[in-house]
């Protein structure tokens, strides 16, 4: 039972047809999903074996800072798909700052982020989770502690609207993951939609 589990987690790969590599090397760790389950579990490896770490630990981390809409998706989705998505906000503020000097709301900067966020966590752990996770990030505004829900607004409906066209966008590079695709496009198709005006901009 136990070497199947080790080969189950050693293959998640191709259980798991959202995952790449790139991000998983990135953080060090593998994502895999159990067939019949909707949970993604992270694995963290070395050259002997390939070991699930511990997810109460991971779990109690992630909710710390989370608002009340993102504990609920931490609860349905588990502690490794927040992961995923905290990893791909800290690459796409990256990214935005890299290509454009700066994250300020509203504008065409902020745009590509949302964009470029959804989509690389799209590729990782697919559309659905993303959506769960992002739209919950939109619930709330403040800080741990004194959180608000936030009602409708122009600047929640531009940051949604760009994060559904993120991960559509990474849905496509992640079909066509065989022509050697990856992050590196959906940051370059995120940013030529931004010029091409069909991200969603308050500020221009």
């Amino acid at each position: 039972m136990e070497n199947k589990l080790l080969k189950l987690l050693i293959v998640g790969v191709s259980l798991f047809p959202f995952t790449t590599p790139v991000e998983a090397q990135t953080s060090g760790y593998s994502f895999v999903r159990y067939p019949n389950s909707q949970h993604i579990f992270a694995v963290k490896g070395n050259n002997k074996q390939h070991r699930p770490q511990n997810l109460r630990e991971r779990a109690r981390e992630a909710l710390k800072n989370a608002n009340p809409a993102e504990q609920w998706a931490i609860k349905i989705y588990g502690p490794a798909a927040a992961q995923v998505i905290d990893i791909a906000r800290k690459q796409a503020n990256e990214e935005t700052i890299k290509r454009y000097g700066a994250d300020i709301d509203d504008t065409r900067n902020n745009a590509f982020k949302h964009c470029y966020w959804s989509g690389l966590a799209t590729s990782v752990i697919g559309p659905l989770h993303t959506k769960a996770f992002t739209d919950a990030h939109e619930a709330y505004v403040g800080e741990p502690g004194n959180w608000r829900r936030q009602g409708p607004s122009r600047h929640k409906a531009m940051d949604l609207y760009n994060n559904q066209v993120g991960r559509s966008i990474g849905q496509y590079i992640s079909f066509h993951r065989w022509r050697g695709w990856g992050r590196e496009e959906i940051a370059n198709v995120c940013q030529r939609f931004e010029q091409q005006d069909r991200l969603r901009v308050l500020i221009r």
